[in-house]
């Protein structure tokens, strides 16, 4: 099965005969599934067996990075690769990553793994692409950037005080995203420079002896091994560059489509619209039926009895006579006031005339003894 095929001119070799002539327990490695559905479930309580045994995404991550290196040497590992990529497509979480171990009908887990994850889906847009579907517009691609973009923060433009490697998600994760975003040319994830925010806490947490110590957040690590994921994302580094010049992604809408996916979606209010007014009907008026008038017959009214006569009051006569002589003083006295002004008037007159009358007199007389 090994054997050196040329992709070019040899035919792809008979699955169901090799099959057969394998022993029983390499028959049952998921190289060799058929079908086109969902990849069987994996085996309980089998972590640690050599065949038929419980997968993990994290031994897969390595494997799929070798093969891709065997596949240059023209080893036929192009069915392989479909199953890979039908093994990510098949498990990814609503979250838009994927869990350590494989579960077939989705799980969502640690960000890593959707790096890890991306690998594969790259691979399968090389090696068994799905007609129409572009990189860009796959919703499996544009969901797991969309959570890689929720994982990481934006820099700060200082390298003192930064997170912990650990806080970060550990070096296992820098490195894998780094290589990831690398291979499909995202220099940012939603709008936040993921190289910049890394390499701020990567040059924050370095040693003195210039290795970054035994706390990389991820099992199995150790100064050598964090040294070397810390080297490679401040490298950039690219275990799969011609697998990049192979994977046609337009990064500029990628990039524009993980930005929707993860920008907080803000309606405009919608424009109040008041319902139409409610024609008014009248109502028809209502005829009433004519009254029918009864006899209503009424007792005479009782007779009202005479009222008491009142006693009539006594008029004081002799008030009225106090006040009729009063009333004739007055008068008395002011005509008598009267007709002595009046006397007096006329004797001043009398005088004035005698006196105006001698003038007259004198003046004649002086006239004359003038002439």
């Amino acid at each position: 099965a090994l054997r050196k095929v040329s992709a070019k001119t040899d035919p792809p070799p008979d699955v169901t005969k090799i099959r057969q002539g394998l022993p029983e327990d390499m028959r049952r490695l998921p190289i060799w599934v058929d079908g086109e559905g969902r990849l069987p479930a994996d085996p309980k309580d089998k972590g640690q067996d050599l065949y038929d045994a419980t997968t993990d995404n994290s031994t897969t991550h390595f494997a799929m990075v070798g093969l891709w290196a065997a596949r240059k040497h023209d080893i036929p590992v192009d069915r392989t690769f479909a199953l890979v990529n039908r093994r990510f497509r098949t498990s990814q979480g609503p979250g838009g990553t994927w869990s350590y171990p494989f579960v077939r009908t989705g799980a969502d887990g640690g960000n890593q793994f959707t790096c890890i994850a991306l690998l594969g889906v790259a691979i399968g847009h090389v090696v068994a692409p799905e007609p129409g579907v572009r990189p860009e517009n796959d919703p499996v691609i544009i969901n797991a950037f969309a959570a890689l973009g929720k994982a990481v923060d934006g820099p700060v433009g200082d390298t003192v005080g930064r997170p912990t490697v650990k806080d970060a998600g550990g070096l296992y994760f820098l490195w894998a995203m780094e290589r990831i975003a690398v291979l499909y040319d995202l220099r940012k994830l939603g709008d936040k420079d993921w190289y910049l925010w890394g390499a701020e806490i990567l040059v924050c947490h370095q040693l003195a002896d210039g290795s970054w110590g035994d706390d990389g957040g991820f099992p199995g690590q150790s100064p050598i091994v964090n040294t070397c994921f810390a080297l490679m994302f401040l490298k950039r580094a690219n275990l799969t560059p011609d697998l990049s010049k192979k994977l046609l992604v337009n990064p500029s809408a990628l990039a524009a489509k993980v930005d929707d996916k993860t920008a907080p979606k803000v309606e405009p209010p919608s424009p109040k619209v008041e319902p139409p007014p409610t024609p008014k009907v009248e109502e028809p008026k209502k005829v009433e039926e004519p009254k029918k008038v009864e006899a209503v017959v009424t007792a005479p009214a009782p007779t009202p009895e005479p009222a008491a006569a009142t006693p009539a009051k006594k008029t004081p006569w002799l008030l009225i006579a106090l006040g009729v002589l009063l009333a004739a003083g007055v008068g008395g006295g002011l005509a008598f006031l009267v007709a002595k002004r009046m006397k007096k008037d006329d004797e001043d007159d009398g005088e004035k005339k005698k006196k105006k009358g001698k003038k007259k007199a004198k003046a004649d007389v002086e006239m004359d003894d003038d002439d």
